[in-house]
């Protein structure tokens, strides 16, 4: 919990770490770009079905993020997950677990909890963004994970702690 970005030894820690980024990633609570959204979906492919097998059906859509899947058509995806996913050819499911709690810990808000807010306020920020926690801090950041303000807990404490 204090060290979001560590990779834990612990099979059990790992194993929850790793669903937890999966439901995240996919209910777009920890934002991705499509190209790493199709990295991820890969890495799942390979930890849940093993080695690519161009016989296997699914539905990319499925796997892919909600706040992105519908930038492509279906084909589009499948195209890119499979020639990703067969470059996979020989990483165990165990390998590929860990790749993709190492490649998730590399992302810029991996640790952060969002929440998508509306404001009305002076503060120089559309009136659509993301409050984010984080162990070290607030921040108001943008869906494109651009950080308009930043917080950190002493500093949020000072300004409750201030009469009006």
């Amino acid at each position: 919990f204090l060290t979001p970005r560590k990779m834990p030894n612990d099979p059990v820690e790992k194993q929850l770490l790793y669903h937890q980024a999966r439901k995240n990633i996919l209910y777009g609570q920890l934002l991705v770009t499509e190209q790493d959204a199709l990295i991820l979906c890969a890495l799942e492919m390979q930890e849940q079905s093993g080695d690519f097998d161009s016989s296997r059906k699914y539905h990319a859509k499925e796997l892919l993020p909600n706040n992105i899947r519908h930038h492509r058509p279906e084909k589009e995806w499948k195209r890119e997950l499979n020639e990703l996913h067969s470059a996979l050819t020989g990483v165990t499911k165990s390998e590929a677990k860990d790749m993709f709690l190492q490649y998730c810990t590399q992302l810029p808000f991996y640790g952060f909890h969002l929440f998508p807010v509306r404001h009305h306020s002076h503060w120089r920020m559309p009136p659509d963004v993301y409050i984010a926690i984080h162990i070290t801090g607030l921040f108001f950041l943008s869906a494109n994970k651009e950080v308009y303000y930043c917080f950190s807990f002493p500093e949020v404490l000072t300004h409750i702690a201030t009469p009006f």
